[in-house]
């Protein structure tokens, strides 16, 4: 498969839909997936379509909670909050899509369930402090998951799916130093994920999964990592 730019990528992620040529070793990949998707599933990161279905459930819970934030937008929204909103939902809803695509073969249900019950989207607090969670668990995500690929292609998407993940975090985390009023926008790059070595931590599947799994009816799990 051809290199593809992160200018490429991202443009591609945008429009939506675009199919990309599939690498051999997706096409002929058996079902990474154990059990009822829609009330369990384990994700078996010992081979790149496993790792790629880790991706895509992550991603499907990035756009599943963009779609209801930006459904059910708090009083007193700013047009810039507002604006961010549809960016974010149609960004991680376009990057889900853009996985489904990538993933024909061996791929996770796309119905897995998601739980936002304890979400109060008309508080604004709540909503971004919500959407950071989810954004910064993603981000870790795809950097943590680098190390269980094979492929050089994947390896440098999962970079890519890093990046877009940790500028989303950084966008949500400078609208709360814009709300709280100071002078000084220093979250989007905290000490709560920038580690000594000036980089974000890269988590392990395990922990991702254990953070995130409060938003997720589908019950999952993780092997092979």
């Amino acid at each position: 498969m051809p290199s593809i730019s992160r200018r490429d990528f991202l443009t591609r992620v945008a429009v939506g839909g675009t199919a990309l040529a599939l690498p051999q070793f997706l096409v002929s990949a058996c079902s990474d997936v154990i059990g009822n998707p829609t009330e369990s599933a384990t994700l078996d990161l010992s081979t790149d379509p496993g790792v790629l279905n880790y991706f895509y459930a992550i991603s499907q819970l990035q756009s599943d909670f963009w779609t209801r934030a930006q459904l059910n937008r708090f009083p007193g929204i700013t047009t810039a909050e507002s604006t961010a909103m549809v960016f974010l939902f149609t960004h991680t809803t376009n990057q889900r899509n853009w996985l489904q695509t990538y993933q024909t073969f061996g791929r996770v249900t796309d119905v897995l369930t998601f739980d936002f019950s304890n979400v109060d989207f008309t508080n604004r607090s709540t909503s971004f402090g919500t959407g950071i969670v989810i954004q910064d668990a993603a981000s870790a995500a795809y950097a943590g998951g680098i190390k269980y690929l094979t492929s050089a292609d994947n390896i440098v998407l999962a970079s890519k799916l890093a990046s877009i993940a940790a500028r989303h975090s950084a966008m949500v985390r400078d609208f709360g130093d814009l709300f709280a009023g100071g002078s000084t926008r220093a979250s989007f790059a905290g000490d709560d994920i920038i580690g000594p070595t000036g980089l974000e931590p890269a988590a392990s599947p395990t922990d991702v999964i254990a953070t995130l799994q409060k938003y997720f009816k589908t019950t999952l799990s993780v092997r092979g990592a």
